[in-house]
């Protein structure tokens, strides 16, 4: 219990240093990838064991021990006798008395379930040796990650829902031009080289508003739609990080499993 939870809580990490090319764009190599539950999951399935870390190495990185836990848990106890006590002796219960109850008794149950749980273990274990994952399979975490989150609809720059069909050819698309060079594509198309399709539904118009003051007390709000071109340019990182994550799907039972129960969405610039 004490490793699923420390696993869960971004207790694995690995660097991502790729010297032959660039995958992520605007992102400097190396830099520093941290499991989730999910991601701990996959690795496994793939047979990527991961190290046996003692229960005593990763009890030395919570900052709250049992004695802590307990006292919290007396706290939360007695207040519970109190508000039983209270009820006995037929003295009225007020309303924040009640709150103050309900809240007691959620961290009683957090507490004991959480028991083994470690707290802010900030220094986490660097995964490193021949056992990482490959690169494909490290490309495919990056895909289905959300490490672009913070550009999604930012300036020229859209995020749209790419579909995964396993009939779409996946070899390597010779019309591609080497280089720093982008990628011209439209609705419908194929990432060059991969199984995923863009949705023709997600090209939807930038919407702006602003607000214009008729008093310096009321306001009303005016909006329009700035239309936008069915063209999209897809970086060359962005097409090798596809590329390297289908070879994942292909190549792994368990990541070819997972691949239809997730929506899949690609950060691009507009045309």
């Amino acid at each position: 219990m004490v490793h699923a939870f420390y696993a869960g809580m971004g207790g694995f990490v690995f660097d991502i240093n790729h010297e032959a090319e660039k995958i992520v764009r605007d992102k400097p190599t190396p830099f520093r990838v941290t499991l989730t539950a999910r991601g701990v999951s996959l690795l496994a399935k793939c047979g990527c064991q991961l190290p046996v870390i003692s229960k005593d190495s990763i009890a030395d990185k919570s900052k709250a021990d049992s004695l802590a836990k307990l006292l919290v848990c007396v706290q939360a106890v007695w207040c519970l006798l109190q508000y039983i006590g209270r009820l006995a002796s037929h003295l009225p219960v007020t309303l924040l008395e009640l709150n103050t109850l309900g809240h007691a008794i959620c961290a009683l149950g957090i507490y004991v379930s959480w028991w083994h749980k470690p707290l802010d273990a900030k220094d986490p274990h660097v995964l490193s040796g021949d056992w990482l994952p490959p690169s494909c399979l490290q490309a495919y975490m990056l895909m289905c990650s959300d490490f672009d989150v913070g550009r999604f609809n930012r300036g020229n720059q859209d995020t749209l829902a790419v579909e995964y069909t396993p009939e779409l050819q996946s070899g390597v698309d010779e019309t591609v031009s080497p280089g720093d060079h982008p990628v011209e594509l439209g609705p419908g198309q194929n990432l060059p080289g991969t199984s995923f399709s863009i949705r023709e539904t997600q090209f939807n118009p930038i919407q702006h508003k602003r607000r214009i003051w008729t008093s310096p007390f009321h306001f009303r709000t005016k909006r329009w739609d700035e239309p936008v071109s069915q063209k999209l340019l897809l970086q060359q990182e962005d097409v090798r990080r596809w590329r390297s994550g289908n070879e994942a799907i292909n190549q792994y039972d368990a990541v070819r499993a997972v691949t239809r129960k997730y929506t899949y969405y690609l950060v691009t610039i507009r045309a």
